[in-house]
């Protein structure tokens, strides 16, 4: 089970997961992560940040307030995304969202509605 804190630098740190039983991970099968996906954290301190999967023996899956990122047509904005999570703007962005409150917490509509490109 990838958490928040598994949320690392670049890549997702998976030393020290939680394992789910095998009846519980076929309840779960979409929460799946396949490797190379991007994830983000989307409550806490870390909140905004990003990492992606790596490729690892065992299956993986999303616990709660860890988000992905799916495509939604034949393109692939994974690299895109993963530049502009970690610009000072985007950064900008998720607090404006999550901040305010006494734990910082950011929504996946929230980050749909992100102006990606920021023309003044």
């Amino acid at each position: 089970m990838i958490k928040i804190k598994n949320i690392d630098s670049n890549y997702v740190n998976t030393t020290n997961c939680e394992y789910l039983a095998d009846d519980v991970a076929e309840k779960v099968s979409k929460l799946k992560i396949n490797s190379g996906a991007l994830l983000i954290a989307m409550t806490g301190a870390t909140v905004g940040k990003i990492s992606f999967m790596p490729r690892i023996k065992k299956q993986c899956y999303l616990n709660q307030r860890v988000g992905i990122f799916r495509l939604k047509s034949g393109v692939n904005p994974v690299p895109f995304l993963f530049t502009y999570f970690n610009s000072e703007d985007a950064k900008h962005q998720v607090l404006n969202y999550a901040g305010g409150v006494a734990q910082p917490n950011i929504s996946g509509g929230q980050i749909e509605s992100f102006n990606l490109f920021n023309i003044n």
